[in-house]
């Protein structure tokens, strides 16, 4: 992990906010915003390791 990460983590914690994960740092997502594109807008196989990381979010998100 960086130093940032880190920082970043230490902030969160001081909120009291819950972290559902943490992501990696991918030029994925700049390729994709430029094309005005996601990782839910391509093949799964191109961004796989991408959307595990997102798996906790998105079940957080879907949980009653």
């Amino acid at each position: 992990r960086t130093i940032a990460a880190d920082k970043l983590q230490e902030f969160v914690e001081g909120l009291g906010l819950p972290v559902l994960g943490m992501l990696r740092d991918t030029q994925n997502y700049v390729h994709l915003a430029a094309q005005g594109l996601s990782l839910f807008d391509v093949a799964p196989g191109r961004v796989a390791r991408d959307l595990e990381q997102w798996r906790p979010v998105c079940d957080w998100l879907a949980a009653d």
